[in-house]
This record gives C-alpha cells, structure tokens and sequence, in this order.
C-alpha cells in the first residue's frame, strides 16, 4: 500500500501576498510553531516562558500583575504558576502589604532553567529568520520594533 499523496500546493492569491499584513501573520504563525515545539520539547509552553521571563527581569510582581504583564487572565494564569512552582522554577510568596495578594519570584533553579530555555528560543527564532543575513535580521527587528513601540494607541481592544 503506497503511502497517501499530500494535497497540491497552491499559489497564494497575488492580492494577499502583497499584504504587509498577512506576510507578518505568515510569519508569526510558523514562529510561534517553532517556538512552541522548542518550549515542548522541554515540557513547557509559551505561557511558562512569558511568565519566566517577565520574572527574570522585573521587579517580583503580584499575581495579578504578572498576567496582566504578559497578557495571560488571572484563570490560566494559576495553572502555569502551579506549573512552574512544581519544577522549582518560581516561588509564590504572601504580600506582606496585602495578604489577599502573591507576590511571584523566580527562582535560581528557574533561572539556570530560563537560560536553557532562551537557547531554544533563540534557535528556533534562527530557524525562521534562515532566508536573512545578520543585517537583514537586524533591519528586520529595527522595523518591527517600530511598529510595535505604538501599538497600544493603534490597536486597541
């Protein structure tokens, strides 16, 4: 029995192609695939690696304020802090300004544990940017940044 044939490609319609828009959905999508197969192979998920990174570089945040900065609702939000409590890799502590509220920490496990992480992240980010040159990736995050740094006026929801 011969294995199934995989459907023909098809062309992309000329009209989306030339959409800056839909290019930059193309792309985030096969990123974000790269990424969360990355993050998978180490048992976690974008959420886990948001959270770790938000706690790496702030100021510890409550609870609440750590899903607001990575734009997780306070509902998923518990199941990733379980998540990462259990692996050591974040600790939640009472406010002691407010003892209905948790303070977030990283641990030093879970930072040796984001460092590994953010290798994977990195190559799977090299995996989609293959087609550019050094420059061009540097051109290519200069311009987005840009067009993210004002999103939050433009955008919203």
């Amino acid at each position: 029995m011969s294995a199934p044939e995989s459907p023909p490609s098809r062309a992309v319609p000329v009209r989306l192609s030339r959409l800056h828009t839909w290019q930059l959905s193309n792309a985030t999508h096969c990123g974000h695939r790269l990424v969360a197969e990355a993050l998978a192979s180490a048992g976690l998920r974008m959420a886990h690696y948001q959270a770790m990174a938000a706690l790496a570089e702030l100021a510890p945040p409550t609870q609440q304020e750590l899903g607001r900065i990575i734009g997780v609702d306070a509902g998923n939000l518990v199941p990733v802090l379980n998540d990462l409590e259990q692996q050591h890799y974040a600790v939640r502590t009472r406010d002691p300004h407010n003892r209905r509220r948790n303070i977030v920490q990283l641990t030093a496990t879970g930072r040796r544990a984001l460092a590994d992480l953010d290798g994977l992240v990195a190559q799977a980010n090299d995996t989609l940017l293959t087609p550019l040159s050094s420059a061009e990736r540097d051109r290519l995050h200069e311009l987005l940044s840009r067009i993210t740094a004002d999103t939050p006026n433009r955008c919203q929801e």
